[in-house]
């Protein structure tokens, strides 16, 4: 909490080693080729969440929920699929604009290297089109970006309230299983 979200250039420099940062990266490889912090919209890749978590085994798993903010604050690319496909290329040269990526996450039609993705009809607006949708964010998030702490059980969120005990006010942990799910397992209300 200190550092908040380091891109993983940041992480592998000399300067973080200096500072006492140390890391395990999740994915050894980075496909896209980019060395920017993976976001996703709203709900996290349920797929890939679930991936590492198979990987790693039991551990302590958390999502944080970001401020909106950093998508027009911070440098961010925005990708209507998984940025690691090959599909995924060199995306500020594919898009006239970042708002204009960022709108092609809520596409009607999706195309993917597996193929199109399709919007429901009964989907959140707030939802992008694939579940894998990402941001990369290429700069620091620092932790005055961080609104919550979700975890999945109580032990961790004992666990949050013990290993960081002086969590800045604004920061609360929560427990929410839903968001340790595929978003098509989730029963959406509306205010």
């Amino acid at each position: 909490m200190k550092w908040g979200l380091l891109p993983r250039k940041t992480l592998e420099s000399a300067d973080a080693a200096a500072r006492g940062i140390t890391y395990i990266p999740n994915d050894g490889v980075r496909l896209d080729g980019m060395e920017g912090t993976c976001l996703s919209i709203e709900f996290p890749n349920g797929w890939l969440f679930d991936k590492f978590r198979k990987k790693y085994g039991d551990g302590i798993y958390i999502v944080l929920e970001l401020g909106a903010d950093i998508l027009w604050k911070k440098d961010c690319d925005f990708f209507a699929y998984n940025a690691a496909s090959t599909a995924a290329g060199n995306i500020r040269a594919q898009c006239p604009s970042p708002l204009a990526a960022f709108e092609s996450m809520f596409a009607p039609e999706v195309a993917t290297k597996y193929g199109s993705v399709l919007r429901k009809e009964d989907m959140e607006p707030f939802l992008p089109t694939d579940p894998q949708a990402e941001a990369l964010c290429f700069d620091q998030i620092e932790p005055s970006y961080i609104r919550r702490i979700y975890c999945d059980n109580p032990r961790v969120k004992m666990w949050i309230k013990d290993k960081f005990l002086h969590l800045p006010a604004h920061i609360t942990a929560e427990e929410n299983s839903c968001f340790f799910k595929y978003r098509n397992q989730v029963k959406w209300v509306n205010p």
